[in-house]
């Protein structure tokens, strides 16, 4: 049994004045629940129990040894500013993980100077060194109590009785995690059983996702399993496999949204792409359908010939449905292979008002044409005229600091008109459901055309 330091005994029972009009269930903490202030340089335990906080102070460094788990009506508190580091283990199901359990709560708050760092606990870091955060919630997913991937589930800790998700609470909530950097995370135990930089089962509307940058992970930068978590400002560089997943009935929506390859950082699996959705594997018509509600995302793959091992732009199949506007795919596809993908059983609902290059084909499904601008040539930003969606994003793999940034995926705005690039405007709102939950900008992909510098909203992962 691992000794736990105690600085605050915690009361018996959260106090419930302040939620009259929260409709959830709110559950006691048990009577000997502590308040646990892990010291700088300290290890995370293996398990964090019920009703018991354990905080990682502002600006303080800590160590993840394997997995740690944050049980039901327990919590993890990360101060601004802090580094957890991921020790390397000798197999894939041991990797060190972070993984909230259903019905936890993760409280880790950065902000755009200090954010909170997640990396790898190698002196030259890489893709894999460590398994990535897991956030388990109980809002709609299209299986019964399905458990999570990534995780082994014969090695779960003696407190710790499950690794499932989902249930019956849309607007659950496992707290926050905002200004988060994830380094060389990623691992698989399994064929379609890996671990992704950030991976959300069945977390609900009432989570707060925003400003999330996933660096040279091994698997998907972020994968979404049902839920209906929404997500904003997030940044996929480099991943070996997708750069957003979407399963299992995932309804949420995403706003501001990057993804670029640099080979450099990573070497790409046979089939990875910007997005792959589906339903299920194989598919089915369970329900809710996966159906990712997606505006202002650019997708970026290479600039004359699409990076070796990826495979779409966008990748929509087995069922899954799709709501995608705004939005700018480029650099993707060959002359077999397309920028957007259409495969048999996906449902095109609302695939408009969208900027896509492809090298090759466009798509296996005839598009609306009058709603979407489709381009195919030899030269990925051509016609787009982005500034410099091909620039330097290097990280130095000692420290994951950007050591070179000279992307810049901001359209072009000043010059003649023929100049001008086509993503300035165009951006449509009107129809449902992006009437609501979205920020109104006239603009289409992640990045305004007015914003003073490069950087822009992606600064805090710099």
């Amino acid at each position: 049994m691992k000794t736990k330091v105690v600085y605050a005994v915690a009361l018996a029972v959260i106090a419930l004045g302040a939620c009259k009009k929260d409709t959830q269930p709110v559950a006691e903490r048990p009577l000997d629940a502590a308040t646990i202030i892990l010291p700088n340089g300290g290890t995370l335990p293996n398990v964090v129990n019920a009703g018991d906080i354990l905080q990682l102070n502002a600006g303080g460094t800590y160590i993840l040894d394997g997995k740690c788990y944050i049980d039901s009506l327990a919590k993890i508190v990360i101060g601004k500013g802090a580094t957890i580091k991921g020790v390397k283990k000798g197999t894939p199901q041991a990797a060190s993980a972070l993984i909230v359990c259903r019905g936890g709560m993760i409280d880790a708050k950065g902000d755009s100077i200090s954010p909170i760092v997640f990396t790898s606990n190698e002196l030259s870091k890489a893709s894999g060194d460590w398994g990535g955060i897991v956030v388990l919630g109980k809002s709609t997913v299209n299986k019964v109590n399905p458990a999570i991937e990534g995780v082994d589930l014969p090695s779960l800790p003696v407190g710790i009785d499950n690794v499932n998700y989902g249930g019956n609470t849309p607007a659950d909530s496992s707290g926050r995690l905002e200004y988060i950097k994830i380094l060389f995370a990623g691992a698989s135990i399994s064929p379609n059983n890996e671990l992704n930089g950030l991976t959300l089962g069945g977390v609900g509307s009432r989570t707060s996702v925003h400003h999330i940058y996933v660096y040279a992970g091994a698997d998907d930068a972020f994968e979404f399993f049902g839920g209906t978590v929404n997500a904003s400002y997030l940044i996929a560089h480099s991943p070996n496999d997708d750069c957003f997943d979407f399963d299992f009935g995932y309804t949420g929506k995403i706003q501001y949204a990057l993804s670029i390859l640099k080979t450099n950082a990573n070497v790409f699996n046979a089939d990875a792409n910007g997005i792959e959705s589906d339903n299920d594997n194989p598919p089915s018509s369970d329900i809710p359908f996966t159906r990712p509600v997606i505006s202002n995302m650019t997708i970026i793959g290479g600039s004359t010939a699409a990076v070796t091992g990826s495979l779409h732009g966008n990748r929509w199949r087995r069922n899954s449905t799709l709501q995608m506007r705004n939005s700018i795919v480029m650099g993707y596809g060959t002359s077999s292979l397309a920028g957007v993908v259409f495969e048999t059983g996906a449902v095109n609902t609302n695939f408009q008002k969208n900027l896509v290059h492809s090298f090759g084909a466009i798509s296996n499904t005839v598009l609306n044409a009058n709603n979407n601008q489709y381009i195919t040539g030899a030269t990925a930003n051509d016609s787009m005229r982005l500034r410099a969606p091909f620039g330097n994003w290097d990280v130095d793999p000692a420290t994951g600091l950007t050591t070179s940034f000279t992307f810049d995926a901001r359209p072009v705005r000043t010059g003649i008109p023929a100049a001008l690039s086509p993503a300035r405007q165009g951006a449509d709102f009107t129809v449902v459901p992006f009437t609501t939950g979205f920020d109104i900008v006239t603009y289409r992909g992640a990045f305004d055309p007015t914003l003073p510098t490069a950087a822009g909203w992606t600064k805090f992962a710099l």
